[in-house]
């Protein structure tokens, strides 16, 4: 199994690292699939954001804590400017308008990048499992 996938990441010039009961696979804009080989006929398939990408900044962390730390991070943002337009006396509708676009265009940022990950990542997932029942 493990051969047979090492084949074909050399066959399409993937960049890979492989351990004992491992390989971590270069996805490109510092993502990373892992395929652990736990037994003879079973493996687990885990992707991972690292450190220095468009998400997640200096923080290396898996797509699924993604979506929780943005939307924190919105969240944060969001009360901060509540908080800080509250007390700069500007009229109530600029102070909305404004805290409504930036949170519009956060969530934008986060659903792009976020879809473009995650699509890449379970599109790989899928050729890997496509190249093992091969």
């Amino acid at each position: 199994m493990k051969n047979k996938i090492e084949k074909n990441l050399e066959r399409f010039q993937y960049k890979y690292v492989k351990n004992d009961k491992s390989i971590i696979i270069d996805l490109g804009l510092r993502q990373e699939v892992t395929v652990t080989f736990t037994k003879d006929t079973e493996i687990s398939i885990t992707d991972k954001l690292k450190s220095g990408n468009i998400l997640t900044g200096f923080l290396e962390m898996s797509l699924k804590k993604v979506i929780v730390y943005h939307s924190v991070l919105i969240a944060v943002t969001v009360l901060f400017l509540f908080y800080l337009f509250y007390y700069t006396g500007l009229n109530i509708n600029t102070n909305l308008s404004i805290i409504i676009i930036i949170s519009i265009l956060g969530l934008g940022y986060l659903l792009f990048w976020y879809n473009y990950y995650h699509i890449k990542a379970e599109s790989f997932k899928r050729t890997l499992m496509s190249w093992l029942n091969d």
